[in-house]
């Protein structure tokens, strides 16, 4: 969780199970990747306890995958969900959480916004 101008942002990163054994070799030596969802589920309620204005997700998994980590999931108070454009189409967002795509290895900028009422956090 960080804060800029006043305004509490958790960003939660999600890295595919693939991931241990795609980049560099023993780069992620030691760690253990978990589901999606199970991961999401162990995280939230510590990020929730901190009080965000804002939440978002970004994942190297694909956005057509998105919906079903979100969906049923409104209390979450999810702003956007960032990830990979994969072969299937995905919906431009799911609830109240926009889905972006960055560029191809999320090299490009994204642009989501969110209007905070200060003293309102998530």
């Amino acid at each position: 969780v960080l804060t800029r101008k006043k305004v509490s942002i958790a960003i939660i990163g999600l890295a595919a199970r693939k991931a241990t054994v795609t980049p560099m070799p023993g780069r992620m030596k030691g760690l253990e990747t978990i589901d999606e969802a199970a991961a999401l589920a162990q995280v939230m309620p510590e990020v929730k306890k901190a009080n965000p204005h804002v939440i978002g997700i970004v994942s190297d998994g694909c956005l057509n995958d998105a919906p079903q980590l979100l969906e049923g999931k409104a209390d979450w108070n999810v702003a956007f969900f960032a990830g990979r454009r994969c072969d299937a189409p995905f919906p431009d967002s799911v609830g109240g959480t926009k889905l972006v795509y960055p560029g191809s290895r999320l090299h490009s900028y994204a642009k989501v916004e969110v209007t905070v009422t200060l003293g309102e956090a998530g």
